[in-house]
């Protein structure tokens, strides 16, 4: 399932974390639009919310608030940022992102 509403990424580089926009997720990975370009194999921490602007002109099915921690392995650098394939520890944190991504539905949406 790829995301229905924008979402934003944080992580670290040693200085304070920014957001990131991120072009599109799914359960498998994420195109996260970054000025970083890390090679691919880089395992990189990342915390995923749903964008706050968006959420100012659209009801989800989740808890607005939420956000998930996820690791994601470096697939490939793009123009405009980076792909991630996630690295899942147990089926609970697959369960727990999925879960997120669910929520982000626009509610009333099919």
């Amino acid at each position: 399932m790829e995301m229905t509403i924008p979402l934003v990424a944080y992580y670290w580089r040693g200085g304070a974390p920014r957001e990131h926009q991120v072009r599109r997720v799914t359960g498998a990975g994420a195109h996260v639009l970054t000025p970083d370009r890390w090679y691919p194999g880089t395992v990189v921490e990342m915390v995923f919310h749903y964008d706050k602007y968006y959420l100012k002109v659209a009801k989800i099915d989740g808890n607005p608030g939420t956000s998930v921690r996820m690791r994601g392995r470096v697939v490939r650098a793009l123009d405009d940022g980076v792909l991630v394939q996630f690295v899942y520890l147990s089926k609970e944190e697959r369960h727990v992102f999925q879960h997120f991504l669910e929520g982000g539905r626009v509610q009333g949406q099919i």
